[in-house]
C-alpha cells in the first residue's frame, strides 16, 4: 500500500484485498511501516470502542 492514501483510500483498500494489514511503502518502494485494519478505523472511530466496552466487560 502507498503512503500518500488517503484514510478512506486505505480502508477501501483493505476491504478489496480482504486482509487486516498491509505494508506501506514510500515512492522508491522502502517498506516504511505497517499498518493494520484496526488502526485505521481506530482512526476514524476515535476510541469509542475501547473505554466503556473495557470498563463494562470487567465490571459485573
Amino acid at each position: 500500500m502507498p503512503d500518500t492514501l488517503t484514510l478512506s483510500e486505505a480502508l477501501e483498500s483493505f476491504k478489496t484485498a480482504g486482509e487486516d494489514f498491509a505494508v506501506i511503502m514510500n515512492e522508491y518502494a522502502l517498506v516504511v511501516g505497517i499498518i493494520t485494519l484496526n488502526d485505521v478505523m481506530t482512526t476514524l472511530m476515535g476510541d469509542l470502542v475501547g473505554q466503556g466496552l473495557e470498563e463494562q466487560i470487567v465490571a459485573p
